[in-house]
C-alpha cells in the first residue's frame, strides 16, 4: 500500500492519506478492504519517513484490522516506495495499491489476481471514452489519438513478486523512473501486464475536487 506521497496538489496541512473522508482517514478504507480479503496474507503500508507517528496515531492505533499491518519507509519517487514495499513481502504474488484509492472492490482485486496467475502481471484500467488529442510545442491541438487502444490505469496492480522485484531493482540501478509498476515491469523485463476492466468509482483522490467527489459518492451510498 503506497502512502508516502506528500500530496502538494491537495494544498492541505496533512498528507492526503490522513485526510478525513466521513470521519475516517482515506487510507483506512483501502487497508480495511485488504485486511478483509481472503486473498491477502500480508500487508505492508509504505509511508514517508516523517509520517510514522501520524500513521500510528491516526490509523493503526485508532482502528482494529483483521490482519497485521507492517510499515515500510518510502523514497523520493513512487517506484522507490514500491521497491521498499516489495522487499518486505514474502508471498509469491504481490498487489500494489495507491493508498488514496479508497473505493476499489474486492471483486476487482480478485479479477486482477486471477489475470496475474495466467500472465504474471495484471492491472485494472478504464477505456478512454473521450476524444484524445496530442499537442504541438506551441500548445495547439495536433493529431487525434486512437482511443480504442487507450486506457486509464488504476490500482491494485498484481504481479509475480520476484518479477516485480527484479524489475524495480533493475530500474533503480539504471536510474530509470516510471509512473506505475506495470511500466517498470514491461520496460525492464518485457512482460506486459494483462488489462482487466477497472471500476469507475475507483478514483484517486489527488485534489480538493476529488475529495468532494469522494464524499458525495459515500453520502449517496454508491461506494463503500
Amino acid at each position: 500500500m503506497l502512502a508516502a506521497g506528500r500530496g502538494k496538489r491537495m494544498g492541505a496541512s496533512l498528507p492526503k492519506p490522513y485526510l478525513l473522508l466521513q470521519k475516517k482517514p482515506i487510507l483506512w478504507y483501502s487497508l480495511e478492504k485488504f485486511s478483509k480479503s481472503p486473498l491477502v496474507e500480508e500487508i505492508v503500508v509504505v509511508i514517508h519517513p516523517e509520517d510514522r507517528s501520524l500513521l500510528e496515531s491516526c490509523v493503526l492505533e485508532a482502528y482494529a484490522f483483521e490482519k497485521e499491518i507492517r510499515v515500510g519507509l518510502g523514497g523520493k519517487h513512487r517506484q522507490d516506495s514500491s521497491r521498499a514495499g516489495v522487499r518486505e513481502i514474502h508471498s509469491h504474488w504481490v498487489a500494489v495499491h495507491d493508498g488514496v484509492r479508497p473505493f476499489f472492490s474486492l471483486k476487482l482485486l480478485e479479477a486482477v489476481f486471477e489475470a496475474a496467475l495466467s500472465h504474471r502481471a495484471a492491472i485494472p484500467a478504464i477505456a478512454v471514452g473521450e476524444t484524445v488529442k496530442s499537442a504541438d510545442a506551441e500548445g495547439f491541438a495536433a493529431a487525434d489519438l486512437n482511443r480504442e487502444r487507450l486506457y486509464l490505469a488504476q490500482t491494485p496492480q498484481c504481479f509475480e513478486r520476484s518479477l516485480l522485484e527484479r524489475s524495480l531493482e533493475a530500474a533503480h540501478k539504471q536510474k530509470r523512473y516510471f509512473t506505475d509498476e506495470a511500466g517498470v515491469v514491461c520496460a525492464m523485463s518485457g512482460v506486459r501486464a494483462k488489462i482487466v476492466p477497472g471500476e469507475a468509482q475507483n478514483i484517486k483522490i489527488t485534489t480538493p475536487w476529488d475529495l468532494k467527489l469522494a464524499e458525495a459518492l459515500l453520502q449517496a451510498g454508491l461506494v463503500g
